[in-house]
């Protein structure tokens, strides 16, 4: 059977949304969700899920392929939805609380990694890699069961967002939250992920233009933290080599695959035509198999890895121009959200704790370029919803009262 044999995150992220409804309506709360939240990110989102279920029938693979593919889209919805449902229409404060906690908890989370990566190595979460990241890196970098090194940005980038911005807040333990947004950067850079680089200076570019000249003294601070730290530390060989061929070929791969055909121009290849993690999901545990033999694959149109290490590349080639257009709604609503003043737009410290945290959230844009988001890490796409809720949410609204968070 399919369900079992799949990943554990997937399968929970099946149950994540009735678990979210039961408690919004125990609360007394009913889950509706913002006009634009609504438009702009749950609509896009099912739209191209409900295209990639369509082009199953033609994506060239065995019946339990295709299931596979099918619970790997139901799930990317139910994270979507989970995390829209679990934020969009509560209070300002109630969002903020729930934030708080989530970004404390993600904290907690990468403090772990971090200290059983460098404190006890032995001990990590992930260690049967350590040899084969310190042997190519020149570095163990931090990563575990929740999420590869890569993944953790989708949310470690969102949660920094959320940190920079209660350092705005008054009266909420800004020195707390200051060792807490230090924390968050090493953690970045720690991941080892050049992406990671390109997401920090985004998020730097965006806050300025965001805040205008509010921004300037934190992002000179940050400046001066990252420059010394380099000056301590010399530059990892990671960030210094850039090459990587294997992912060159797969979006070469990608390419000739869209223009293959008209009908992979206009929807694509099929979900599950030439990307699938269904050998690493199952059966790397089937035949106890070092994942890293099940990351290569050979299709009808070259060589590919199994992840496409690009969300843009992805949702053209399995969908087309068409699923292309509606994953482009996303980060093009992220964008104006942050960078198009509304009517209703305030000017408190409310409002710049919120800009801060959508800044976090449209940062990570830069990644999908040359990572898979919004089509895989399930459960990171929860929490980087979430986020995007309570950033997006928050900047239309008029100056809160001053409230315990």
């Amino acid at each position: 059977p399919l369900l079992p044999l799949a990943s554990w995150k997937l399968n929970l992220m099946l149950i994540l949304p009735f678990l979210v409804l039961f408690f919004r309506l125990l609360d007394g709360f009913r889950p509706t969700i913002a006009r634009s939240t609504l438009y702009c990110l749950v609509l896009p989102e099912l739209l191209m899920a409900a295209l990639q279920v369509i082009s199953l029938l033609w994506n060239g693979r065995d019946n339990f392929m295709r299931g596979y593919s099918f619970l790997q889209t139901t799930s990317m919805c139910a994270a979507v939805l989970s995390g829209v449902w679990l934020t969009s229409g509560l209070p300002h404060l109630s969002r903020l609380r729930l934030a708080r906690g989530v970004t404390i908890l993600v904290a907690f989370v990468v403090a772990v990694y971090m200290g059983l990566s460098f404190v006890f190595p032995a001990w990590r979460p992930s260690s049967a890699w350590v040899d084969w990241t310190t042997g190519s890196l020149g570095f163990i970098r931090v990563f575990g069961p929740l999420g590869s090194a890569t993944s953790l940005l989708f949310i470690l980038m969102p949660a920094f967002g959320f940190a920079v911005g209660m350092v705005f807040l008054p009266g909420y333990a800004r020195s707390f939250w200051v060792l807490i947004t230090v924390f968050f950067l090493v953690a970045i850079l720690a991941t080892g992920s050049r992406g990671g680089v390109l997401c920090l200076a985004a998020f730097a570019f965006l806050l300025m233009l965001s805040l205008r000249m509010r921004a300037v003294m934190l992002l000179v601070a940050v400046g001066f933290f990252l420059g010394g730290l380099l000056a301590f530390t010399g530059i990892p060989q990671r960030f210094r080599q850039m090459e990587d061929t294997a992912r060159t070929e797969t979006y070469r791969t990608a390419l000739r695959t869209f223009a293959a055909s008209p009908r992979n121009v206009m929807v694509g290849a099929g979900h599950g035509a030439i990307y699938s993690k269904l050998h690493d999901d199952t059966l790397r545990e089937l035949k106890g198999r070092d994942r890293w033999y099940l990351l290569e694959a050979r299709t009808a149109y070259g060589f590919t890895l199994r992840n496409s290490h690009s969300a843009l590349m992805r949702s053209l080639v399995e969908t087309g121009v068409l699923g292309f257009l509606l994953f482009l709604t996303i980060p093009v609503w992220l964008l104006k959200r942050l960078l198009v003043p509304p009517a209703r737009r305030s000017q408190g410290q409310y409002q710049t704790h919120a800009l801060c945290t959508l800044a976090g959230c449209a940062a990570t844009i830069p990644y999908m370029m040359f990572e898979e988001f919004l089509v895989g890490a399930v459960w990171i796409v929860f929490l980087w919803t979430l986020l995007s809720v309570v950033g997006s949410e928050g900047v239309t609204e008029d100056s809160v009262a001053p409230g315990s968070l």
